[in-house]
């Protein structure tokens, strides 16, 4: 029997019916089978499943420490919080292949595409759940589109217009791809991904797709540095949302010619946004130790500074309508600093003194500006 079908069948009595010992030991192989089964399989739930067995594992442990200190009732309270979090986890594994039994229709017909748009919505309201993530405002209002076009889809084909309910459920799939790929990145995390195409799929789907895939990208690229060019960027980005939204609608009018040119024109929009990353963003990889190396202390410190610098212009980013001249002292901060630190590899500790002086006195400069609002900072003499 499958690993997760066995957690599936495993009500609280085993709890009831093995000493502590007992009970800590086969949650232990249980953990471990379902973690080695996690890893072979491909399933939009992976990501959730991996969460669940780090929190059985934890709990685990905390009733391993319970038992070693004699306190057999906090041992069995662990004992049942990790069986809970390994249900969850089998659930969601367990969920891909019961959709995969519901799949009996031929691939790219309009059945298929309503069935496969069923699932998708009801995996995406599953993983939102499930994860207890974050979705925002933006992410409710496409996914309650989605859940009209549902709803017009299966209308149609019920009255006979089969090909306008199939370009309507692949149109809402497309938006189903970009949803869970926003939300992953929303919260930093994995949490579903929904494919929207098949090998049937018409050309003019998987242009839209690359499209997704190209907005998504530069959206994670801009997450995760403080550019100081990122409102053009932003700008780009907006531009290339337009068209992609364009896109999808002239394919759901079914105007072939026009999807490919909104896709187009989107792509060098996203393309543009990802120049401008390119040229105006800092080095993360002057942080990043090949693999051949081991991670020196430089190189450690190198990253968790570039990581706090991260943090900081986001807050930055979110909470001052003009954030250009403090995220470029934040720039400036980021380059001095890697000078400083080559310098110190290079034991020339004089050009490394005068790099780290000049990041501070720019950290301070950045400081001034947003915490104390003064209209011209000043360098300090420190």
């Amino acid at each position: 029997m499958d690993i997760f079908e066995q957690i599936k069948s495993l009500a609280g009595d085993w709890l009831k019916r093995k000493d502590a010992n007992e009970k800590l030991t086969r949650m232990l192989e249980m953990i471990a089978d379902a973690s080695a089964a996690v890893e072979t399989r491909k399933s939009s739930f992976v990501g959730l499943a991996e969460e669940r067995l780090k929190m059985a594992e934890e709990a685990r442990k905390k009733a391993l420490k319970m038992f070693e200190e004699d306190s057999m009732e906090d041992c069995e309270k662990f004992c049942e919080r990790g069986l809970l979090h390994l249900q969850i986890a089998s659930a969601h594994m367990l969920s891909e292949d019961q959709f995969k039994l519901e799949m009996t229709f031929d691939e790219g017909s309009a059945e298929e595409s309503i069935e496969r748009l069923s699932n998708g919505i009801a995996r995406l309201k599953m993983a939102v759940e499930y994860s207890n993530c974050l979705v925002s405002d933006h992410v409710k209002e496409h996914l309650l589109e989605v859940v009209r076009q549902r709803e017009e889809a299966l209308s149609l084909y019920a009255e006979g217009g089969e090909e306008d309910a199939h370009r309507i459920a692949e149109g809402a799939l497309l938006w189903l791809h970009y949803l869970g790929q926003q939300l992953e990145l929303d919260n930093d995390k994995p949490i579903i991904q929904i494919e929207p195409i098949v090998k049937l799929s018409p050309k003019e789907m998987i242009s839209i797709k690359t499209l997704i895939d190209s907005i998504v990208h530069c959206r994670s690229v801009l997450q995760v540095t403080h550019t100081r060019g990122y409102t053009r960027v932003e700008r780009y980005l907006t531009a290339a949302m337009v068209n992609l939204e364009k896109s999808i609608n002239a394919y759901l009018d079914g105007d072939a010619d026009r999807v490919a040119r909104m896709v187009t024109t989107g792509l060098m929009e996203a393309r543009m946004a990802d120049e401008l990353l390119k040229s105006t963003g800092p080095d993360e990889g002057a942080y990043e130790v090949l693999a051949s190396e081991l991670a020196d202390d430089l190189t450690i410190k190198g990253r968790e500074f570039f990581r706090r610098l991260v943090i900081l212009s986001r807050l930055i980013k979110d909470n001052f309508e003009e954030p250009e001249r403090a995220l470029n002292k934040l720039d400036s901060v980021n380059f001095n600093y890697k000078k400083c630190l080559a310098a110190m590899r290079d034991q020339d500790m004089s050009t490394a003194s005068r790099c780290a002086k000049l990041a501070h006195l720019d950290l301070d400069y950045a400081k001034q500006l947003v915490i104390e609002g003064v209209i011209e900072p000043s360098y300090s003499d420190t």
